[in-house]
C-alpha cells in the first residue's frame, strides 16, 4: 500500500513536469494528451487499489478528488471526498477540500450547517469547531469564522490551527493589530 500511496502522490509533480516539457519542447497536443491520460489514469489505479486494500487512507480519497477535478468533474470529486467523509469521519483534510469544491459552486452554506451542528453537539471538541472554521471560511461568513476558531481556543487555548485560522483571518482582512493582539495573547 505504501508504495501505492507514494506512486499516487507523484501524479501532480510528474504532470507539472508534463506541462513544463509540453511548453518548452513544444510537445504536440495529442502526444501530452496521451501521456497526461495514462498518468491520470494509472494514478486513478493506483488510490483504488489503495481504497481496495485500506479503505480509511485519507490520501486515496483526495488523490481521486484532485483527480476528478482535474478533468472538470466536481460532482465527482464531491462524491469521492463524501464517501471518505463516510469511510474515515469528519476529517479536516477532507471537509476543507470539500467546502472548498462548494463555495467554488456556491453550496458552501450548506455543509457549514451540518459541520456547525456537529460543532455544536460535540461540545468540547476543539477540532470540530477548527473545521467549522475551515468550512466558514470557505461559505464567506467571517463572524462564524471568529466565533468557531474563539470556541475551539476555549476548548483548547493553544491549539495552534484555530489561531492560524484566525490570524489567517484578521491579515487578509485588513485588521494586523486584531492579529499581533492574538498572537501576543497566545505567545
Amino acid at each position: 500500500v505504501a508504495t501505492l500511496v507514494r506512486l499516487g502522490n507523484l501524479t501532480p509533480k510528474i504532470v507539472t513536469a508534463l506541462d513544463s516539457m509540453r511548453v518548452r519542447q513544444s510537445m504536440a497536443p495529442d502526444r501530452y494528451a496521451s501521456l497526461r491520460k495514462e498518468i491520470e489514469d494509472r494514478s486513478r489505479r493506483a488510490w483504488e487499489h489503495v481504497l481496495l486494500k485500506e479503505p480509511q487512507r485519507i490520501e486515496a480519497y483526495l488523490g481521486l478528488a484532485l483527480l476528478a477535478n482535474a478533468a472538470n468533474d466536481p460532482n465527482a470529486a464531491l462524491r469521492v471526498l463524501q464517501q471518505g467523509v463516510q469511510a474515515c469521519g469528519e476529517r479536516i483534510e477532507l471537509i476543507a477540500p470539500m467546502a472548498g469544491l462548494w463555495a467554488k459552486y456556491g453550496q458552501a452554506n450548506s455543509i457549514l450547517n451540518g459541520i456547525w451542528a456537529s460543532a455544536v453537539n460535540a461540545k468540547d471538541d476543539a477540532q470540530k469547531w477548527v473545521l467549522a472554521a475551515e468550512v466558514a471560511k470557505h461559505a464567506d461568513q467571517p463572524a462564524r469564522v471568529i466565533e468557531a476558531c474563539e470556541n475551539a481556543r476555549r476548548i483548547n487555548p493553544n491549539h495552534p490551527r484555530a489561531a492560524q485560522i484566525e490570524v489567517d483571518w484578521y491579515l487578509e482582512n485588513g485588521q494586523p493589530a486584531k492579529a499581533f493582539q492574538l498572537l501576543s495573547t497566545d505567545a
